[in-house]
């Protein structure tokens, strides 16, 4: 296969805004619902929620590496292959495609489409999509059918277009240099897309950014923007070099119908514990919409991926507990 083909499967911070007021942060322990301890997988490499189920996916196995269970935490189907062939994958990403459906895109991989049927299996159908270049690093889907795109190499980094490949609309310029190389490296990142109140979550892996905007089916607007602390980095010419990559950076995103949820370490913690399982690894960061550090939560136990529907404000996360498990939080 030519490696040009995009292959699709569907189955305290400074404000840029310093007229905002200080919000208090509310420290709070939960006891998580356990939906599932017994999910049998090496790593989770995604891990989203689709209307009625939950969708994870396994790269380390090489059949099947994309589990769906439903919100109760029964596994209801195994979709997926890994490999070089014209219905396999490498580097597989998997995201929302309306209700109770999901897309696995990657640059390497076939295009199929992955619905659910009224025995709760997932059955695979195969699908072409002329919006791609190659550049984009995350990609969501509107309720239309309209593709998001993350492109750091544009000028307006956010692009919506119709399936097609048209570009409809076009937002989000960084706050930083446009005349770097590598920049693919120095302002990678992510988009979240809650499908219920319309809003997008940029957040950046390597420098402390992130940005929400309102996607409709024809436009993209600019909501909120926010630097998280103050980055060090130094431009010689045409090179970056960042001090800390990823320091202060909103990381494995969520979006409930009130809040943005953050993979965070305890900033209180003061134990000497280093370890995937330690202390300091059990919270998560809650932001409201306006970037606001609203709650820091324990759950009581390592968490490695976090997912939600957008419709309330529950959330799900892969957790050690002490074998991998989905659990549940209502906040």
């Amino acid at each position: 296969m030519k490696l040009q083909l995009l292959n699709i499967f569907i189955a305290c911070t400074f404000c840029i805004s310093c007229s905002q007021k200080p919000v208090k942060t509310e420290r709070i322990q939960v006891s998580p619902k356990v939906l599932t301890d017994s999910l049998f997988i090496k790593s989770a490499a995604s891990f989203i929620c689709i209307g009625d189920y939950l969708v994870l996916q396994d790269p380390r196995q090489v059949s099947n590496f994309i589990k769906i269970y439903d919100t109760k935490g029964h596994l209801v189907s195994e979709v997926g292959q890994i490999g070089n062939g014209p219905e396999e994958f490498i580097l597989p990403e998997c995201i929302p495609f309306g209700e109770n459906k999901f897309l696995t895109w990657n640059r390497y991989g076939t295009f199929q489409t992955a619905v659910s049927s009224s025995e709760n299996q997932f059955k695979q159908e195969f699908r072409s999509f002329n919006v791609f270049n190659g550049k984009n690093q995350s990609i969501q889907l509107c309720k239309n059918g309209n593709f998001i795109t993350y492109d750091p190499t544009k000028d307006h980094v956010i692009t919506l277009y119709s399936p097609d490949g048209k570009e409809i609309a076009s937002a989000g310029k960084l706050p930083f240099s446009s005349d770097i190389a590598n920049r693919e490296h120095f302002y990678s990142g992510k988009i979240v897309y809650n499908h219920e109140n319309q809003i997008l979550l940029l957040y950046l892996e390597v420098l402390p950014y992130a940005a929400t905007f309102k996607v409709t089916s024809s436009n993209i607007s600019l909501l909120n923007e926010r630097t998280f602390g103050n980055p060090e980095y130094t431009i010689n010419g045409d090179q970056m070099q960042v001090k800390e990559g990823g320091k202060n950076c909103l990381v494995g995103c969520c979006l409930t119908e009130d809040f943005i949820i953050s993979i965070m370490n305890d900033p209180d913690y003061t134990g000497n514990d280093k370890s995937q399982t330690s202390p300091k690894r059990h919270t998560v960061g809650v932001y409201d919409y306006d970037f606001n550090l609203v709650k820091i939560v324990n759950l009581g136990m390592p968490r490695y991926n976090l997912a939600a529907s957008g419709k309330d404000n529950t959330f799900y996360a892969i957790v050690q507990n002490p074998e991998n498990s989905i659990i549940e939080i209502e906040l």
